[in-house]
C-alpha cells in the first residue's frame, strides 16, 4: 500500500537529481534556512534563505521578469534560457555558487565579471555567482577576479578566465 504522503511526494517535481521540497504556487516562494530543492512553478520572485540550495527556474517567460535571491550558502541555479524574460535577475549570495543554464537555438553568454547574462539580444542579470556551465550551440562564458569553475558543451565555444585560478572545460 502507498500513502497519501508518499504519493504527495513522487509527483514533486525533480530539480537537479532531487525531489523538490518546495514548489511555487503564488509569486513568490520562500525558503528556508536549511537545504532546499526549489522549483519556481508559477513564482516570479524566489528568496531561498541560508543553507545549501537548489533552485530550478521553471517560471513560463510569459509570466513576467524573474527576480532570484539564491541567499547565502553553496548554491546552485539550474535554468532554460527559453525561459527567462529578458531584464530578470538571478543572484548568488555568500558561498560558492554555480549557475547552470541551457538554450537549444542560439548565442548564449555568460560575463561574471559584469554579472551580465545575455540571449540572443535579450539581456538579463546573473550576480555574484563563481561558478558556470552552459550548454547551447554557441557559448561564451568570462570569468572575474576570483577562482571561477567554467564549463560549456556545445558546438562553438570561447572560455575565458579572470585573474583568479581558473579550471575551464568543455563537456
Amino acid at each position: 500500500p502507498t500513502s497519501a504522503s508518499s504519493a504527495a511526494t513522487a509527483r514533486l517535481p525533480i530539480c537537479g537529481a532531487d525531489r523538490a521540497t518546495i514548489v511555487g504556487t503564488g509569486p513568490t516562494v520562500t525558503g528556508t534556512e536549511g537545504r532546499d530543492v526549489i522549483v519556481t512553478g508559477s513564482a516570479t520572485t524566489v528568496r531561498a534563505l541560508g543553507g545549501d540550495d537548489t533552485i530550478c527556474v521553471t517560471t513560463p517567460r510569459v509570466a513576467g521578469t524573474m527576480d532570484v535571491g539564491a541567499g547565502a550558502g553553496d548554491d546552485q541555479v539550474l535554468l532554460r534560457v527559453a525561459d527567462l524574460a529578458p531584464g530578470s535577475t538571478i543572484a548568488a549570495g555568500e558561498g560558492r555558487d554555480r549557475f547552470v543554464a541551457g538554450h537549444a537555438d542560439d548565442l548564449l553568454t555568460l560575463d561574471l565579471k559584469l554579472s551580465r547574462l545575455q540571449v540572443g539580444q535579450d539581456v538579463s542579470s546573473a550576480t555574484a555567482f563563481e561558478d558556470a556551465f552552459l550548454m547551447a550551440p554557441e557559448v561564451v562564458i568570462v570569468g572575474d577576479m576570483r577562482d571561477n569553475d567554467l564549463g560549456f558543451h556545445g558546438c562553438q565555444a570561447m572560455l575565458r578566465g579572470g585573474n583568479g585560478d581558473d579550471d575551464l572545460a568543455a563537456v
